[in-house]
């Protein structure tokens, strides 16, 4: 598993935004070209937020995009989302956008699935009870 780390602290001497935006984007075309599974962006917000402003745990690619389009997702987050994007060309990858200042951040994000919002390219299929 390869793990690549970009977080707000690491980049916080960027002079301008676009250049914080490079940093995501970096990352997420070394995971993409890496063939990494996961990819963590640690950041200063606790993931992904909908439009009742709600934490989203999950969200697939479609589902991003439209809350792009639809100006849900907006400011500083769309880099975030977009970086998180590029990172999913290999099957069954995610992307994680978590919160950099919580207590063991990289490892929470990486384990615990209520931690962040994890990005992938589609929701595998769940059978239906009953």
């Amino acid at each position: 598993m390869t793990v690549l780390r970009s977080t707000s602290r690491t980049i916080r001497k960027c002079v301008t935004f676009s250049f914080c935006a490079i940093g995501f984007t970096a990352a997420s075309l070394i995971a993409a070209g890496s063939g990494a599974r996961q990819l963590v962006l640690l950041t200063d917000v606790d993931g992904v937020r909908g439009d009742d402003g709600a934490r989203l745990d999950t969200l697939t690619v479609a589902e991003a995009e439209a809350l792009i389009e639809s100006g849900v997702i907006a400011g500083g987050m769309v880099p975030k989302v977009r970086a998180a994007l590029t990172a999913l060309t290999w099957e069954g990858a995610e992307a994680i956008i978590a919160d950099a200042s919580a207590p063991d951040a990289l490892e929470r994000a990486l384990d615990d699935p209520t931690f962040g919002t994890r990005i992938t390219a589609t929701r595998p299929a769940r059978a239906g009870v009953g």
